[in-house]
């Protein structure tokens, strides 16, 4: 198993139950990616990131040859974001790298640290600012030229917009029943 962020690391280790073998990313990378999202559209793109992990997410996502995501029914939605947009960005700067991320959209947010004073830090030591779109909803072919575009402002690591679709959706109903597309 390859973890995509520290906390689902610990998880596994801590699951004295289940022999699991972890294992870091290998350069030939995986044959097969299981992953969740906070939300995703018909067209199997998604947002993620809502845990901070984006940046790991995108790497295990490009490394995969089956991109598959697992999610409940109201993660389900018409069209993206319904959610705001996770961005990694670097330390450094950080003031103004909100700032560039604020011509995008309706607001971005430093994400602050619940169970400490200051801002959440990634697995990678970034930064995690949350991207509100407002009212805006994107059409497919939007997703992925917003990913891009933020990607180019300086101090982005890494967004939470998966603008390439995964391979497959498994959606669990709250009836039990299970179906994909």
């Amino acid at each position: 198993m390859v973890p995509s962020s520290l906390d689902s690391l610990v998880r596994l280790q801590n699951n004295i139950k289940q022999n699991y073998k972890i294992i870091d990313l290998p350069p030939h990378g995986l044959d097969i990616t299981i992953d969740g999202a906070d939300k995703v559209n018909p067209e199997r793109q998604s947002v993620k990131g809502g845990g901070g992990a984006l940046t790991r997410e995108k790497i295990i996502r490009e490394a995969s040859k089956k991109f598959i995501l697992v999610v409940s029914s109201e993660k389900v939605v018409p069209k993206l974001p319904m959610f705001p947009i996770a961005v990694e960005i670097l330390p450094f700067g950080w003031r103004h790298t909100i700032k560039r991320l604020e011509l995008f959209g309706k607001r971005a947010i430093l994400r602050m640290a619940k169970n400490k004073l200051g801002p959440v830090i990634s697995d990678n030591n970034g930064y995690i600012v949350d991207l509100d779109l407002g009212e805006r909803f994107l059409e497919p072919n939007e997703v992925q030229l917003l990913e891009e575009q933020l990607n180019t402002v300086p101090g982005v690591i890494e967004n939470g917009l998966f603008g390439h679709a995964a391979d497959e959706v498994i959606v669990g109903h709250n009836s039990g029943r299970v179906t994909s597309y």
